[in-house]
């Protein structure tokens, strides 16, 4: 007879005999990802109202409601008599509209499209036009290839003619319609353009029409804006410029949400894109519209001033005057884990710039949420924290330096030596370096070691010698010998702060004054008592340390950029764009970066300056810059400080998908008697 304990003893003998630890690991996270991609399709397939439903055609009625079956549809609709053909295409739409499984498939196979397509053409009949544009808005709300259908039935044109019609709800209908299809990527989205769409758009908009038309315009303008390789063109994004502009003014939260959605597609470019965006003066109320208490209108409003901050100097400097750093405060501590770490993507591109922004950044009080962010903040935040507070060590002047310090920011850091990310890692690893070589100059090395010691840091290098990454070993192995090592005093200089090198020239000629304020023992910390504590390391030579030319692949910074979106508005966070005097590369951001779609984010500008996305760098190091870690050389051909294109916070900040609409989760209207136009 079988014991009570024969399972167990079964599961000990069986279950992992023969697999090691690794392997079961690896197993796991395989396991674990087939399942969340499965439940990803599964919500994609939700929003859009698509599922495996195929009904047979002969079973007779398909939904509650209708009171046709598809045969007779497909007959009615061929039919010659117009009250017939209204009859069934109502039928249709009905069919189309229903809340669970509509059958698009089934409509497009029966070949229904090119006769809808025209009825749309009939002005003389303003029901059977507007049932007609109905189904098509469903149809197209549809996948990728039932939205194909519809282009190629001929639709955009007949569509862009309804844009006058006298009927409100046929005009109404016909915007719904080529948000579709402009949504589901920029090839169908250039066809709207190219149909001389966006002047009938611009012309409907109006402080008269009712709000859910203007919400229906607004959504299908940001369409229009949205999606890259190619961008719009030129000329339609300065037709759409002025109307986004006076949309921004608008009450509507929804219109409001989409508008800056729209612009945040449109500065997640070039520089010369961004100025297109920042020269209509959208800044002030952007950097309002980033203290909204609703999340529709912050997230995007925050998404846009972030891109533009990784463009050059000059736009950094006009988000900063536009009251941005005023604002990023509250948002570092905002709830939402989602807008903290977009908040703080935008902050170390700010970071990335010349040490007068720094100097802004200190004034507005940015230094303390920063730190409480490094100390518990989670780990996709931390690692935007990280970008900041790296950034802000090598841009910044010796004094900035010193109220870094000062902030606390060096015992998040150093407990920060323990996570996975061997990126990151190493970034630590070099601004703990460049502090202690800015200490060593003001003679404040003994007790900045002291501090790090009593943090625990030294034995968390030390460990760090032995890790599998040999970037990690080494940067680690030469911070132990270079300022923690015992032996014969030397005067040899530290070859990674040679006196050639502007940071230290500043450092130098600033700090010769014996009553400059310098680093103390008790930074962050509780002060020792006057001599420190244990006995003084003397200077060893110091051997020059190899640059491996360490780069930062797309991966490292995804977010994210601005999260793996699934909808087709879904927002990538790759490119990488120039910026004058700096480089950093998006969420995403999101490029980063979120229901919305992939919201790109680009990279950081030089000097580590990200915009939200694909982390990929130029690193191209100059005798100017020889003496700042590998990850502050990004770009160093620019100038200092030049960023990377565009990375989205990772994108964990998705819009609403493209091709529903106004965050609707039925693309269809819901099945109702049609309204007399």
């Amino acid at each position: 007879m079988p014991t009570l304990d024969a399972p167990e003893e079964r599961l000990r003998k069986f279950k992992y005999r023969g697999k090691d630890a690794s392997m079961r690991r690896q197993q796991r996270m395989a396991v674990s990802l087939e399942l969340r991609k499965a439940k990803k399709d599964e919500q994609a397939l939700k929003r859009r109202n698509i599922t495996n439903f195929s009904p047979d055609p002969a079973s007779g009625q398909l939904t509650k409601g209708v009171s046709l079956t598809l045969q007779e549809i497909i007959n009615g609709v061929n039919a010659s008599d117009p009250d017939l053909c209204f009859q069934a295409t109502q039928e249709a739409r009905k069919m189309l509209s229903q809340e669970r499984n509509p059958p698009l498939k089934l409509i497009v196979e029966a070949g229904l499209i090119p006769r809808l397509v025209e009825f749309l053409k009939l002005s003389p009949r303003p029901c059977l036009q507007f049932e007609a544009a109905w189904a098509l808005t469903n149809i197209a709300s549809g996948t990728s290839e039932q939205t194909q259908a519809v282009v190629e039935g001929g639709a955009i044109p007949p569509l862009v003619e309804l844009l006058s019609s006298p009927h409100m709800t046929v005009c109404e209908q016909a915007v719904w319609a080529l948000g579709n299809i402009a949504g589901d990527g920029p090839e169908f989205r250039d066809l709207v353009i190219s149909s001389n769409a966006i002047p009938h758009l611009l012309a409907l908009v109006s402080s008269t029409i009712p709000i859910t038309f203007m919400r229906n315009i607004t959504w299908t303008l940001s369409n229009l804006c949205r999606n890259k390789n190619p961008y719009p063109s030129v000329k339609a994004v300065k037709q759409i410029l002025p109307v986004l502009s006076h949309l921004l003014q608008h009450q509507d939260s929804e219109v409001l949400s989409d508008t800056c959605w729209a612009l945040s597609y449109l500065t997640d470019g070039s520089n010369e894109r961004i100025s297109q965006v920042v020269n209509m003066g959208v800044l002030p109320r952007l950097v309002q519209l980033m203290s909204s208490s609703e999340l529709n209108v912050l997230t995007p409003s925050l998404r846009t001033v972030g891109n533009i901050v990784t463009g050059t100097d000059h736009q950094t400097q006009a988000a900063i005057d536009a009251g941005m750093l005023n604002v990023l405060p509250q948002l570092l501590m905002h709830p939402k884990s989602s807008i903290q770490k977009e908040a703080a993507w935008a902050l170390s591109n700010v970071a990335a710039g010349p040490h007068q922004h720094i100097q802004r950044l200190i004034a507005c009080g940015m230094l303390p949420p920063l730190v409480a962010l490094l100390k518990n903040g989670e780990f996709k935040v931390q690692k935007e924290a990280v970008w900041t507070v790296a950034n802000f060590t090598t841009g910044g002047t010796i004094d900035q330096l010193i109220q870094l310090v000062h902030s606390g920011v060096l015992e998040p850091l150093v407990n920060l030596l323990t996570i996975q990310d061997t990126k990151i890692v190493i970034i630590i690893l070099d601004v703990i370096s460049f502090i202690l070589q800015a200490a060593e100059k003001l003679s404040e090395k003994e007790n900045l070691c002291l501090l790090i010691e009593e943090m625990g840091g030294i034995d968390k290098i030390e460990a760090l010698q032995l890790h599998e990454n040999p970037q990690v070993a080494l940067t680690a192995l030469n911070i132990i010998e270079n300022h923690f090592s015992e032996g014969e005093e030397s005067g040899t200089v530290l070859p990674a702060l040679d006196q050639d090198h502007e940071f230290l020239n500043r450092l130098t000629k600033q700090y010769q004054d014996p009553g400059v304020l310098r680093f103390q023992a008790g930074i962050s910390c509780a002060r020792h008592p006057a001599g420190g504590r244990g006995k003084p390391r003397p200077q060893v030579p110091i051997p020059a340390r190899p640059n491996p030319g360490r780069q930062r692949s797309p991966a490292a910074r995804r977010a994210p950029p601005r999260p793996a979106p699934t909808c087709p508005r879904a927002r990538a966070r790759t490119q990488a764009r120039g910026r004058t005097a700096r480089a950093r590369a998006g969420p995403g951001r999101h490029g980063g970066g979120s229901a919305r779609g992939s919201g790109r984010r680009r990279r950081r500008k030089r000097r580590g300056r990200r915009a939200s996305g694909s982390e990929e760098v130029v690193v191209a190091a100059t005798e100017a810059e020889a003496a700042a870690p590998d990850w502050a050389r990004l770009g160093a051909g620019e100038g200092r400080g030049r960023r990377v294109e565009g990375r989205s916070p990772g994108s964990t900040i998705l819009p609403p998908p493209g091709r529903l609409g106004r965050g609707v989760c039925v693309p269809a209207r819901t099945p109702a008697p049609s309204p007399e136009p």
